[in-house]
């Protein structure tokens, strides 16, 4: 990220399935392409996209608690969205707040925990949360702030919303989660050191097999138009001009974390005319690994903003195939990101 942006933040992601962990980030090449020779009855209902509930995100009512506030909006967006909402769980909420807490105690980013050192529980989040809330089906999301002051308590849980890889995991459909939130002022002030947890835990079970859940969603208005391309392993791997720049907002496509997808074709596109975008999915070759059930598209240049954009992916899904397309609306200029508010306070921001 721009060294004149933001305070130093790291951002990392994980989701496991059984005992099979992919962190988040990711890059690719632009419309990657694979086939499957797995095949589904005709008679199956065909793929389509989990319908919304309303064309606008309300706008959040903050309270000033970073952890009531980052599980609040999440869940806001996803019954927005038309997927479950998740229950909060004590025991999945002391997990993710011993790791907020050893993030802290030893000025640490990312998921892993080493043993010996304060505040240790666990060496990973599989580890951490089933050892409270026994379950072989789990994910995290974390981020780490330096600053002197975040913007509010939304900051966090915005800021790994917009990195595609984090927002695959938070989109998932897990049944349970928890947020922990820590914060430490090492050095006065002008160094304040902050970690935001959320972690999750069940299959709910919700998404049926016939479904598909994009982001933004059919119909939205008022989408984000940029992101600034700084996450681990990250979406412009493949492109590392782009890497740390302001690009456009990430669109990206999930099932189940176990499903099998493959991706043939993934176009954005506004006023009939395309945008250039880098593709990432489980097939791409640099960081696929780290993908399950999910694609995603980055657009090189900033969307223009209060402008339609239409999304068609095509595929298939355990061997069904599919082609969906859906339509959504950038919010206006004059929309404040938190991106923006960030850099104007002086902060710097670094993801990891």
């Amino acid at each position: 990220m721009k060294a004149n942006l933001f305070a130093s933040q790291r951002v990392a992601s994980t989701v496991l399935l059984s005992l099979l962990a992919a962190c988040g980030g990711g890059s690719g090449s632009s419309g990657g392409s694979s086939s499957s020779n797995a095949s589904t009855p005709s008679s199956s209902p065909a793929i389509a996209l989990v319908p919304s509930t309303s064309a606008t995100i309300a706008a959040y009512a903050e309270t000033g608690n970073p952890i009531a506030d980052s599980f609040g909006y999440l869940n806001m967006i996803r019954e927005t969205m038309g997927l479950r909402v998740l229950a909060q769980d004590a025991n999945v909420a002391t997990a993710s707040q011993h790791h907020a807490n050893y993030l802290v105690a030893n000025d640490a980013q990312g998921h892993d925990e080493v043993a010996g050192q304060p505040g240790f529980t666990g060496v990973d989040p599989q580890t951490r949360i089933a050892a409270l809330h026994p379950t072989a089906y789990t994910g995290e999301v974390t981020i780490t702030v330096q600053s002197n002051q975040l913007p509010d308590s939304l900051y966090d849980i915005e800021t790994l919303f917009n990195a595609p890889f984090h927002r695959i995991v938070m989109l998932s459909d897990f049944a349970l989660a928890g947020v922990g939130y820590g914060t430490s002022d090492q050095a006065g002030a002008a160094n304040l050191y902050s970690a935001l947890n959320v972690d999750f835990a069940d299959s709910a079970n919700s998404l049926a097999s016939n479904q598909l859940v994009a982001y933004p969603y059919s119909g939205q208005t008022g989408a984000p138009y940029q992101w600034i391309a700084s996450e681990s392993p990250n979406p412009m791997n493949d492109v590392p001009s782009y890497i740390g720049n302001t690009v456009g907002y990430p669109v990206t496509i999930q099932g189940a974390t176990g499903d099998a997808l493959v991706i043939s074709s993934f176009r954005i596109a506004s006023n009939g005319a395309d945008v250039p975008c880098q593709e990432v999915d489980p097939q791409t070759a640099s960081i696929g690994g780290d993908l399950h059930g999910a694609a995603m598209c980055t657009p090189f240049q900033p969307l223009t903003p209060n402008t339609p954009y239409t999304a068609t992916v095509a595929g298939t899904k355990n061997g069904q195939a599919f082609n969906v397309s859906w339509n959504w609306t950038t919010a206006t200029a004059a929309a404040v990101q938190k991106q923006a508010v960030g850099g104007a306070q002086g902060m710097k921001v670094t993801i990891e």
